[in-house]
């Protein structure tokens, strides 16, 4: 049924939002009836939204005529050529969480003139002088015309600040909800624990800009598409992929009909099967990657062995999840639906369905232990405990959550009545949108699939083996001596599994400016050599942090490599006490594995990863030395000794001297240091700290023919009442404008860290004179 002999004008005005005056518009549009579109739950969806209290939805404007790209495309493969005229023309509804009328609408597209009884300017007849009268008429004139176009100033800018979305009406009954963007609650952006993916959507209101921040959805309107073809129209409106023209569903489900082995039904309305959604990928100049199949069965005798395998693929799902939408990847994931109608009910088999994972939410503190059982790695994708979904019979960004309980499920292509299924085994929503509608879902996922670029050739599990294997490797020998298994421990904050891992996909640009925009003192490479460096354009990630969820260093990898080649790329170390227990201990473990001639032989030929991770730890010339280069200065020899610093042919060194080495315990957890005392220190050619009492001897008393990269003084000032370092060191600091504010400061952090003492006031090398 067409709409265009139900209006006469563009656009209707609704300054107060109401569901029912929106059911009632729609049922008109469409030809459907009002309780069909009252109970509509896509409708109970956006209506729930739309009143929540944070987004809070005011006024509604409706257009009445509006051409939609991929309806238009629809209408011309199907609709086009049945009896009843559905018509070509949608309707696009826009909300608005700020209030306003048709007219004060009317007056902003009409430019404000309506109301305005004289014109802009006044001409004067030839040189008559104007009356009191006629001058007062002319200026209140005027100040009216002023205060009309502010007003209108202010309603454009009010428009544009408090968009919330739009939905598009096509003209056909019951499945009419076309393309929509609708943005995502504010305390879901304003969460770091949340991710969601986003587009930025330019709306144009007859001929006023407005845009929108959110991820396209579609319902399925049953005839020229099913779910699966929803799903991956949302799929290709991924702001990665940037597409031009987005193919309509009818196009889509074209693509699928056009396959040798496809149906042949003119369209496919049952839904895609895995092979066509692939070849749809394909087709499109994408690389399917499909997930389930191969790592799930659940026919198995043994039951404990298929819940393990349902635990292990909802796992496995988190972990796609994560590391590929947090590239803005949204995922594709097939299921079964169950649903019930009270809350003591059984969930009843009612399909299959396919949705689309547009983000998570991570909860770390909810089912990381259970989970972590499932192999020796803690993974920061374990976190996960919602889904955001696309879901076409529900509506944009619901969250599902992963369930903790033990339900009872009736039906299902592979699961018998009454079946118990575990924690951890399913995905739940529960819908609370209406009075009208309280029901309860859990899906059981058993395929994902996603389709990428071409170029990004290694899959995410070579990535997760290689953190396994490595990490293994880590917790045999940091962890494995009952000695230092307690202080490296302390030293690093890492758990008995080693060390909790954020493995995604990312690429050159995005990774370069999380790089130059990390504080220079948080990062132990060089940020210089990382962001001059070539690197290919797409990348893994893989960043190990301590229990504090610190990160301690990132292992880059190849994304665009072929699967025989040698992956690794490069360490980056953010932590200095991890970069020197792999200096010291790390290194020493690869060079003794690989101390025979053979296994040279495999060391130097081989491209495993964890072999290439070996070498770059073996091969790496100077890093260490750079960094303290860079940070502390060059190492020196003391330009003299006394005559008293010298004794049996050998130099003097202090009997109380302290050395914060890699293990050693801070000074405020052994003895603090002395308020009335002054103390020498210095930074040694190894990068560690010297503390010594000056009336015992200078600087060169402090350890054994050392040599130092920076030195000075350490007191506390009772004017100030705090603890002040300076460069004041006759030995090593002569040339004080060789080091700069930035090595007093590092010095400063590094003694700070190492005596407990906070706030130290710094002395800079071009002060003469002590303040």
């Amino acid at each position: 049924m067409s709409n265009k002999n139900l209006f006469t004008s563009a656009f209707t005005v609704y300054k107060e939002y109401n569901f029912e005056a929106l059911c009632h518009y729609i049922s008109s549009v469409t030809n459907t009836e009002f309780q069909v579109v009252h109970t509509k739950i896509q409708l109970n969806y956006l209506h729930h939204y739309l009143t929540h209290k944070e987004v809070n939805t005011k006024s509604v404007v409706v257009e009445h005529e509006y051409i939609e790209k991929s309806y238009l495309e629809d209408y011309a493969d199907y609709f086009v050529r049945c009896f009843n005229d559905y018509g070509k023309k949608s309707t696009r509804i826009h909300f608005f969480s700020c209030e306003f009328s048709e007219l004060e609408f009317s007056n902003l597209l009409a430019g404000g003139k309506e109301n305005q009884s004289e014109p802009f300017s006044f001409k004067k007849k030839s040189k008559e002088r104007l009356s009191p009268n006629s001058k007062t008429r002319f200026f209140l004139n005027r100040t009216r015309a002023s205060s009309n176009n502010k007003k209108l100033s202010t309603l454009l800018d009010s428009l544009q600040e408090n968009y919330i979305g739009y939905i598009v009406i096509r003209p056909i009954p019951r499945t009419f909800i076309a393309s929509g963007a609708i943005r995502p609650y504010k305390y879901i952006l304003n969460d770091e624990t949340k991710n969601v993916l986003l587009k930025n959507i330019q709306v144009n209101l007859f001929g006023i800009e407005l845009k929108v921040d959110a991820l396209p959805f579609q319902e399925q309107d049953r005839v020229v598409s099913a779910c699966a073809t929803s799903s991956l129209w949302t799929y290709l409106n991924a702001p990665i992929f940037n597409l031009k023209d987005i193919p309509s569903p009818s196009t889509i489900s074209k693509m699928a009909f056009s396959l040798p082995e496809a149906s042949k039904l003119d369209f496919h309305t049952s839904g895609l099967d895995p092979y066509s959604m692939s070849s749809i990928f394909r087709s499109l100049g994408l690389s399917p990657i499909e997930i389930g199949k191969d790592v799930m069965s659940f026919e198995e005798a043994d039951k404990d062995c298929a819940l393990t395998n349902r635990r292990n693929f909802i796992r496995h799902l988190k972990e796609i999840v994560y590391s590929y939408n947090s590239f803005k990847l949204p995922i594709i994931m097939g299921l079964e639906v169950y649903e019930r109608e009270s809350d003591d009910g059984p969930f009843i088999y009612k399909g299959s369905h396919a949705v689309t994972i547009v983000g998570y939410s991570l909860n770390r503190s909810k089912f990381t232990k259970l989970e972590s059982e499932i192999d020796d790695i803690d993974l920061k994708s374990d976190d996960i405990n919602y889904f955001y979904i696309h879901d076409d019979q529900l509506g944009p960004y619901a969250r599902t959550e992963i369930t903790n309980d033990n339900l009872r499920i009736i039906g299902g292509p592979q699961n018998e009545d009454s079946h118990l299924r575990d924690a951890n085994s399913q995905i739940k929503i529960k819908i609370h949108q209406s009075s009208l509608i309280d029901k309860e879902r859990v899906y059981l996922p058993n395929l994902v699939m996603l389709g990428v670029y071409p170029k990004i050739r290694i899959p995410y599990i070579r990535i997760k083996n290689t953190c396994i294997s490595f990490n293994a490797r880590i917790v045999d020998l940091f962890l494995g001596g009952a000695e230092t298994s307690e202080a490296l421990k302390k030293f690093i904050n890492i758990t008995e599994k080693g060390f909790l891992w954020d493995i995604k996909l990312t690429n050159v640009n995005e990774l370069k400016k999380r790089i130059i925009n990390i504080e220079k003192h948080k990062i132990v490479s060089s940020r210089l050599s990382l962001l001059s460096k070539s690197m290919p354009k797409y990348i893994w990630s893989a960043i190990a942090k301590d229990d504090l969820n610190h990160p301690l260093f990132e292992f880059l990898f190849d994304a665009t490599d072929i699967q025989q080649g040698a992956v690794f790329l490069e360490t980056i170390y953010y932590d200095l006490k991890y970069k020197m227990l792999v200096d010291q201990l790390l290194k020493e473990s690869f060079e003794t594995a690989f101390r025979s001639p053979l296994e040279q032989n495999y060391f130097y030929l081989s491209t495993d990863d964890i072999t290439e991770i070996g070498k770059s730890i073996i091969e790496e010339k100077q890093s260490y030395s750079s960094y303290l280069d860079e940070h502390f200065g060059p190492p020196r020899p003391p330009a003299y000794y006394k005559v008293d610093e010298v004794s049996n042919n050998a130099p003097v060194v202090q009997s109380k001297v302290t050395t914060q080495k890699l293990l050693s315990e801070p000074l405020s957890q052994n003895k603090p240091l002395d308020t009335d005392v002054k103390y020498i220190w210095l930074i040694c050619s190894e990068g560690f700290l010297h503390i010594g009492d000056d009336s015992q001897g200078g600087h060169p008393t402090l350890g054994n023919s050392i040599w130092a990269r920076i030195a000075g003084e350490l007191l506390f000032k009772e004017q100030t009442q705090k603890w002040q370092i300076n460069p004041f060191s006759g030995r090593y600091m002569r040339h004080r404008e060789w080091h700069s504010q930035q090595h007093m400061i590092n010095a400063g952090l590094m003694i700070e860290k190492y005596t407990g003492l906070s706030d130290i006031d710094v002395v800079y090398p071009s002060q003469e004179v002590q303040p």
